[in-house]
This record gives structure tokens, C-alpha cells and sequence, in this order.
């Protein structure tokens, strides 16, 4: 993810803009803000699909 958002910035703003207008600047997100947040889990499952953490192939 890290290396992502290196390579496209852009979507790290994006990301950064749907988190602060759902979260702001006073909290943390919880798991209660995840269907408010659907660029960020776009992004999430993005980065499991470049690196899965299980071999899905033989």
C-alpha cells in the first residue's frame, strides 16, 4: 500500500479526503466507519490483490 501511494499520489489524497470528511481531525476510524468508507476499502483489497497473503495458485 505504502508503495502505492509513492507511485500514485493522487490516490493517496483521495483516500486522505474520504477519511477526514467521514472521521475528521478529532478521532480514529473503527470498524463502524467501514461501510462509510468504500475508497479506502477499494484500496485495501487493491493491495491484496497485487500481494495476497496466501499463494492462491499452484
Amino acid at each position: 500500500v505504502i508503495l502505492a501511494f509513492v507511485l500514485y499520489p493522487e490516490i493517496q489524497a483521495k483516500a486522505q479526503a474520504e477519511l477526514d470528511a467521514v472521521v475528521g481531525h478529532t478521532r480514529l476510524p473503527n470498524f463502524d466507519d467501514h461501510l462509510q468508507l468504500p475508497y479506502i476499502d477499494a484500496i485495501l483489497l487493491e493491495a491484496l490483490r497485487w500481494n495476497p497473503i496466501v499463494p492462491m495458485g499452484m
